[in-house]
């Protein structure tokens, strides 16, 4: 088996001020690479960082917190202001994503008018589709994510999930 059939697909960022973060654990699939952010760090670096080891990645779901249309990842605030500034980060970011991939907004900072505003405008600077979810109870799975327990990979070893922090 190649090394490329262990490398997850998919990134899933968590801000640990996120209330009840552990849950959103459960939902991450076999083939994600898991960021703890640092929230003493910039945020978006971290995230730029972890990204690019995985690239092409097919997604990256973020759970930030913040309040609508304003994303906080680590120190970095995400607001329809702020994105302007951060535009080679984010440039920087989307070349880390595959054509056809998808970044996720999970939580308060993706909820009402204001969050799919932040939503448009962080499309436009990453060049990729951003959707937004607010979740009320559950975290919602990832597009791998399986709700059994998946099935053991090729040779029986158990499928991976590789958590990354922030503290790197």
């Amino acid at each position: 088996m190649s090394d490329n059939a262990l490398r997850p697909d998919h990134l899933l960022v968590i801000d640990p001020r996120v209330t009840g973060w552990p849950s959103h654990l459960i939902a991450a699939g076999p083939n994600a690479a898991v960021l703890i952010l640092d929230h003493n760090r910039d945020g978006l670096q971290q995230v730029n960082d972890v990204a690019a080891n995985y690239a092409p990645l097919t997604g990256i779901t973020l759970v930030g917190h913040g309040s609508p249309g304003l994303l906080l990842l680590g120190h970095s605030v995400l607001d329809a202001t702020s994105l302007s500034p951060a535009g080679n980060a984010l440039h920087r970011l989307g070349a880390s994503l595959a054509d056809a991939a998808r970044i996720h907004i999970l939580g308060l900072p993706g909820a009402g008018v204001s969050g799919r505003y932040l939503a448009h405008r962080l499309a436009h600077a990453i060049g990729r589709t951003v959707v937004t979810e607010h979740l009320h109870k559950r975290p919602a799975l990832l597009p791998s994510a399986r709700i059994a327990a998946p099935a053991p990979l090729a040779g029986g070893a158990p499928p991976r999930l590789s958590l990354v922090t922030g503290n790197a």
